[in-house]
């Protein structure tokens, strides 16, 4: 059984477009904060982000992959498509799945 965590995170927010890569306080944004914290959980196996195919999202693979985080791409429409593709390329058994943006 592999238990993988999903975070949803995308740049294209109507309200607050960009809001995951925003700080949080002086240094860290929203993203970096949420993935260090599901660092220190000890029942995940693997932290992957999952994020759109757009243009604007690559500077999400970009930050994620500065962080040593794998990061996939899929349809900016269909979250669940999005979400079942990542865990058949990761093998998940079971996901968490966790937005970026709260």
């Amino acid at each position: 059984m592999v238990l993988g965590c999903i975070i949803q995170a995308r740049m294209g927010s109507t309200r607050l477009p960009g809001k995951v890569l925003m700080n949080v306080d002086e240094k860290n944004t929203i993203l970096y904060s949420v993935i260090t914290q599901l660092q220190n959980c000890k029942f995940i196996d693997k932290i992957v982000v999952a994020t759109t195919d757009l243009k604007d999202d690559d500077k999400v693979e970009e930050f994620v992959t500065n962080m040593n985080i794998d990061c996939f791409r899929g349809s900016r429409n269909d979250v669940l498509d999005r979400y079942y593709r990542c865990a058949q390329r990761f093998s998940f058994s079971t996901i968490v799945r966790i937005t970026a943006d709260n």
